[in-house]
Formats: structure tokens, sequence, C-alpha cells
């Protein structure tokens, strides 16, 4: 957009605040962009993290406490009582919940869920196990063929 901005520990402070929310990087920018036009771009921030161990620890702290945020906006997602009550007598009975909503709300979850997995397989991604049974005796055969002899013709004659 404009200008390659400069780093401050203030715009540091500003993007591991945001990180730590579980807000994506280019939407920090995007957002301080619109209030202060020298925020750098998203390529900038990464140029800043592979350049400087410092910066890269700091945002990889912030990232790790984001990815905490987005698994407990997960459960808000799905402990949200968004429905119409039904009343009997003065009391709630039931809630009846949109399906949309309930189906919004999964997709929310969801892609969440797959973008932890992504940002960090080891600790959010689905755990495989593969077990094997071995008995610890393993079988080996070599088959060769070897092509017979062709007689030869006596000499001694």
């Amino acid at each position: 957009m404009g200008r390659p901005s400069l780093y401050t520990d203030e715009i540091l402070e500003t993007i591991c605040q945001g990180l730590s929310k579980g807000i994506p990087l280019t939407v920090i920018c995007r957002e301080q962009q619109a209030a202060n036009p020298g925020f750098p771009e998203p390529r900038t921030v990464r140029s800043w993290e592979q350049e400087d161990e410092t910066i890269a620890a700091a945002i990889a702290r912030a990232r790790a406490d984001g990815e905490e945020a987005m698994a407990e906006q997960c459960l808000e997602i799905a402990d949200e009582r968004e429905g119409r009550a039904i009343m009997a007598d003065g009391a709630e009975v039931a809630v009846v919940f949109d399906s949309t909503a309930v189906q919004r709300n999964k997709l929310r979850i969801d892609t969440r869920l797959k973008l932890l997995a992504k940002f960090n397989p080891k600790r959010w991604g689905d755990k495989v196990d593969v077990a094997t049974k071995h008995s610890g005796v393993v079988g080996l055969a070599i088959l060769t063929a070897v092509p017979e002899a062709e007689s030869e013709p006596d000499d001694a004659e």
C-alpha cells in the first residue's frame, strides 16, 4: 500500500495482542492500517520474523496463546444458547433451536478446529495410532535359479 514501515516495539505489541486473541495477522494489519496507514503489511511482519529471532519468538508465543483462544472459542460457540424458549405454566420447558444457526455454529467450530490442526498438527491434529504385532521371528527364503552346466566335449579322445 504505502511505503514500508519501520519496526517498533509498539507495532510488535499490537500484533502480538491480536495474535494472542486468535486474530489472523492479515486481519490485524488490515484493521490497524485503517487507523494508521504506516502500519506494516503482513509480508513485512513475516520478513521481520525471519530476520530477528526475538521477534519470531514473541510472535510464536502470541500464536500459541491464539491457538488456546481459538479452542476456547469453540467451547463458547458450542455452549451458545441461541434458541426460542418454550414456556409452560410460567417455566421454561424446552428450547427450540434454529437449524440454520446450529449448522452455522457447527461450521464455525469445524473451521477453527481444522485451522488449529493445520497450525499445530502435533498438538491439535488427529492422533493416528499405528500398532503392529510382531512375534519377533522373521523368515526369509532366497530362491535362485542356477542354470544347468552344458556338457563339454571330452578332449581326451
